[in-house]
């Protein structure tokens, strides 16, 4: 858990006209987690050697990175650079030297990581000790472990049943088959059943490892299934790296085939989520920015969907091939209406935006947010109650009233609850007050690194309150 010291957010004043300069950020927007870490396992897997290019450089990824090599994967990543894969052919398998044996795995606050890395740890049959943070210990685990147990995993957990810390012993690749099986014509398959309410992340995790399984992996998936695309991002991936998958088009069967992995080298997109920030500032102030380079690929990834929010509430966005701009606008922002299932992670992002919009907007089918780093619905209204903000929330419901006309919001020290986006989010809010302060504001090094930076060169600074020290 990060040190709890408060750190207040202050807006140049000359920022706050409105003949301020455009925001322009070239090259200031990090690649995509999300793809981040699918791609770094399939990179790990793949049979042919590959290059990942514009990598986000953070906690999670690195964490991730650190991980495959510690199981003998050979990959490299010097800092700055490209992400290299020698092949599956040159790994160096742990397992060799009894000394090393359980491969201890600490997977930080990182949920993704865990639960990829928990299948691949499922392909060997030497013991693998995946631990984590204490909120990611209560976060769960069971589906996962089931599905993994189901294919032929060993999984003890060393404290609280299914959640971390577990040691894996595999291997879900050495089943066998009968002696008469034809596998060329008809591979021998498995099925394992998994609720689609809880995490996408559990899917996504099984269908990584599917292609190195001797026989098809399929998955039934019991509706409602929620983030449908982050599945959909997995199997565009695989299918580009020439793995045999198919699926439903309720999404609620899918099947991997074992298939030769071919990562192809690639370069990865501006993450929607951490341009969601600088357009939520441009949103709240009115002012315009440039975003370059920037693809809109809302069928990539459900959180390409806030540019549509952001037109729907007013705001005007012009978009080329490679780059976004938002027009001033000096208007009141329109509240909105949406189901967020396949855009979790803006979800706090639009409510901050919403807190100035007129009207009551409301956001439905988030009841997985709960489980995040930080319970995402409660603990986000909790933070905007404290700056006057009007919310309501349900199990899988927020709702955020519209700050009233003429009413300025409450100064109040705000809570990260140690959850990245929940600092990005709600530093947003100081555009329009510079008395905001925040509690461990350095959890966002878990996704972007160089967020503050970026605010910094957009004209937010951030200073310790005691020690006046400003954070680099």
């Amino acid at each position: 858990m990060l040190e709890k010291k408060c750190y207040r957010l202050s807006i140049q004043p000359s920022l706050t006209d409105d003949e301020a300069e455009p925001w322009q950020l070239i090259n200031q927007i990090p690649g995509s987690k999300y793809l981040a870490n699918r791609l770094l396992v399939m990179a790990a897997l793949s049979e042919q050697p590959c290059e990942l290019n514009n990598l986000p450089e953070n906690d999670d990824i690195r964490a991730l990175f650190n991980a495959l090599v510690s199981l003998g994967y050979a990959l490299s990543w010097p800092k700055g650079e490209s992400v290299k894969s020698e092949g599956l052919s040159r790994r160096k398998l742990p397992g060799n030297n009894p000394e090393s044996l359980p491969v201890k795995i600490d997977c930080g606050a990182s949920g993704t990581m865990a639960r990829f890395i928990s299948a691949v740890a499922a392909l060997d049959d030497f013991p693998i000790k995946i631990s984590g943070s204490l909120r990611l210990q209560q976060r769960p685990m069971q589906p996962l472990f089931d599905a993994l147990q189901t294919l032929g995993a060993k999984i003890q957990s060393h404290d609280q049943p299914g959640c971390l810390p577990v040691t894996i012993t595999g291997s879900i690749r050495q089943q066998s088959m009968p002696d008469n099986h034809n596998f060329q014509s008809e591979p021998a398959s498995v099925c394992v059943q998994l609720p689609g309410d809880i995490s996408s992340q559990y899917i996504s995790a099984l269908l990584l490892v599917g292609a190195r399984l001797n026989r098809q992996l399929q998955i039934q998936l019991t509706p409602p299934i929620v983030s449908s695309v982050y599945i959909k991002m997995t199997l565009q991936i695989l299918q580009q790296a020439g793995v045999k998958v198919e699926y439903s088009d309720d999404m609620q069967k899918l099947a991997v085939f074992p298939s030769i992995i071919s990562q192809l080298s690639i370069s990865l997109n501006a993450d929607p989520c951490s341009a969601s920030y600088p357009l939520a500032a441009a949103a709240i102030t009115g002012r315009s920015l440039e975003i370059k380079p920037f693809y809109y690929l809302p069928e990539q990834q459900g959180e390409f969907q806030i540019i549509d929010l952001l037109r729907d509430m007013g705001c005007v966005i012009d978009m080329d091939q490679d780059s976004l701009r938002m027009l001033p606008h000096s208007g009141k922002l329109k509240a909105i209406s949406r189901d967020m299932g396949d855009m979790p992670d803006i979800v706090q992002t639009v409510a901050v935006i919403c807190s100035f919009a007129e009207g009551v907007s409301r956001f439905e089918n988030i009841a997985h947010l709960k489980v995040k780093e930080s319970d995402r619905i409660e603990d986000t209204a909790k933070e905007l109650r404290k700056v006057g903000i009007e919310v309501n929330f349900g199990d899988d419901w927020l709702e955020v009233v519209g700050l009233p006309a003429g009413k300025q919001l409450q100064t109040a020290c705000i809570d990260s609850h140690d959850d990245h986006r929940m600092a990005m989010a709600l530093s947003q809010l100081a555009w329009k007050n510079s008395a905001i302060e925040m509690m461990a504001p350095q959890v966002v090094a878990k996704s972007f690194p160089g967020f503050w930076q970026l605010m910094q060169l957009m004209g937010m600074s951030i200073t310790e309150c005691v020690k006046g020290a400003s954070i680099n």
